[in-house]
């Protein structure tokens, strides 16, 4: 219908979506994106990520998982909801739906930035990281081609050596609970 315009389609077979640019007929619309073949499987999701049941959430970079939503937001206790995501679509499990204007905070799972300058790790996370580095970096390297160059008599030493950093590695990666943050998108 003409209303589509605006509106996100969602393709559930290759889970990619578009954009409606315009309404041709009652069975052509036009996308902004070529997403579309014949016999695919399809939702309509009317996306401007401040009202209705449904967000879109293709502007998160570095996505892993949307955990939850709190809505309305900053009460006490929270209100937490769950959420199903198809694609870039999070559709809210909520009996009222947000407002234009009202705020809905997504609890996610993103991956971690590590750059020379900047890091999303905290000081326990990075040390842990360069311990597991250290660990298949000297497990690799006592295991493939410079085996051959070190004196047969240090290779136990070595293959020890690395063997013990990984378990310390291992032991440190256990210790770690999951930290959760959020983000007002």
């Amino acid at each position: 219908m003409a209303g589509d315009v605006g509106k996100t389609v969602y393709n559930s077979t290759d889970k990619t979506t578009a954009k409606v640019t315009a309404y041709n007929s009652e069975s052509d619309l036009t996308l902004d994106t070529d997403i579309m073949a014949s016999g695919e499987s399809y939702y309509i999701y009317h996306l401007n990520g401040t009202s209705g049941r449904d967000l879109d959430i293709s502007s998160i970079t570095g996505l892993i998982e949307v955990e939850k939503a709190e809505y309305p937001t900053r009460q006490f206790p929270p209100n937490f909801m769950n959420v199903k995501v198809f694609g870039n679509v999070v559709t809210l499990d909520v009996d009222s739906e947000p407002t234009n204007g009202d705020e809905v905070f997504l609890y996610c799972e993103k991956v971690h930035q590590l750059t020379e300058s900047t890091s999303t790790l905290d000081s326990t996370l990075e040390d842990v990281l360069i311990k597991g580095a250290v660990a298949y970096t000297a497990r690799s390297w006592i295991g493939g081609e410079m085996r051959e160059q070190i004196i047969p008599n240090t290779v136990k030493w070595y293959h020890d050596w690395a063997n013990e950093h990984y378990l310390i590695y291992q032991r440190a990666l256990g210790s770690i609970t999951k930290s959760k943050a959020w983000k007002y998108y």
